[in-house]
């Protein structure tokens, strides 16, 4: 099991990440906006949850398939 906030090596095998989405918008170096835009089309497509305490995965084959666009 490896977490590392800095490198940020998620690899903790849970669904849930708990990070804001400031903090996920400075890891991808984005803006807060287009992550919690993108995280709203993720949510209506059933594929995460957003909660306070930060993003559950709900669909991870989706999550991890190649945009087709």
């Amino acid at each position: 099991m490896a977490v590392q906030k800095r490198g940020l090596m998620l690899r903790t095998g849970s669904k849930i990440i708990s990070l804001t989405q400031e903090q996920i918008a400075k890891y991808i170096s984005s803006a807060r906006e287009v992550v919690s835009g993108t995280l709203k089309y993720f949510v209506g497509e059933c594929i995460v949850e957003v909660a306070r305490n930060g993003v559950c995965i709900t669909d991870k084959k989706r999550l991890q398939a190649p945009a087709l666009s």
